[in-house]
């Protein structure tokens, strides 16, 4: 046999206080929400940017072996290597240059940014 479902009902104390204490939580929520769409994204690009570096540093050794292979063998004197030795230092102290490159924003997080943003107007609304 099946329980009957009756209402309970409850006296909420200053409802206006305890709607915008929860929509503030709700806020906070889509702000975490926001947060951790823009860290998945900004992995998964981190992921890209690694294998396209690992495909190309696999491309160059290729490369490299094919040249050594094509090239006579020569004896390099020290004064040589320590010029090659010295055009290298001066080369990784120079800064490298940031690749900046637009991100598109994900669904999620328009859809997110929409939330948050329907949120803040019932907030204001209430102008408590």
């Amino acid at each position: 046999m099946k329980p009957e479902n009756h209402p309970v009902y409850v006296q909420i104390h200053e409802p206006a206080y305890v709607r915008k204490q929860l929509l503030e939580s709700a806020i906070k929520s889509v702000e975490l929400l926001e947060r951790f769409e823009y860290l998945k994204e900004t992995r998964s690009l981190k992921k890209d940017k690694i294998r396209q570096a690992k495909s190309g540093v696999q491309e160059i050794e290729l490369e490299l072996h094919e040249l050594t292979r094509a090239l006579p063998q020569a004896a390099i004197r020290k004064r040589e290597k320590k010029m090659i030795n010295v055009a290298r230092e001066e080369e990784s102290q120079k800064p490298l240059p940031l690749e900046t490159s637009k991100k598109r924003a994900s669904s999620e997080l328009k859809r997110l940014e929409n939330e948050l943003y329907e949120i803040k107007s019932k907030l204001t609304s209430m102008s408590l």
